[in-house]
């Protein structure tokens, strides 16, 4: 399961995993998008994809192929808004990785304009840093996402 959100003012947005969770949920959350299903909100949006309370350990190389190919079909131009993916642990960080550089390869989306993360800081001052001028700050984007989201999991570690 994937909460959308539009936080307040930012004009991000901030997608939210919470067990139970399949990739599935995120080809959804793709198709809501480019079908105009959120107002302000579209595949191009900038974002940050919270993953912080789910494992991608029974996540498969072909599951996120299978993704990849139906997000192609949604929209046939690249996302150009920056996307923060934050991974809860070193595992879900390598697959969110793997599915960066396959949305690379693919055609939808630029590498330098994804990051993945284990820190929420980190992904709100990068989205943050890559808004038009006189938006918002990391700070307000941090505010925002608090308000929506209890603290992480206890036990996750940062990068090694």
């Amino acid at each position: 399961m994937i909460g959308l959100h539009l936080i307040k003012g930012t004009g991000v947005l901030y997608a939210r995993c919470l067990p139970p969770f399949a990739m599935n949920d995120i080809a959804d959350l793709s198709r809501r998008l480019a079908s105009g299903g959120m107002a302000g909100a579209s595949l191009e949006s900038p974002a940050i994809f919270d993953a912080r309370a789910v494992s991608f350990a029974d996540v498969e190389t072909d599951d996120i192929r299978a993704y990849i190919k139906q997000r192609r079909l949604m929209a046939g131009r690249k996302s150009i808004g920056p996307l923060a993916m934050v991974a809860g642990d070193q595992g879900s960080f390598g697959m969110l990785r793997m599915m960066g550089i396959v949305a690379e390869i693919a055609g939808i989306r630029d590498e330098d304009r994804t990051i993945v993360t284990l820190d929420m800081d980190e992904a709100a001052g990068w989205v943050a840093a890559r808004l038009p001028p006189g938006g918002p700050c990391g700070a307000a984007l941090a505010r925002g996402i608090a308000a929506l989201a209890p603290a992480p999991r206890q036990g996750t570690a940062g990068p090694a």
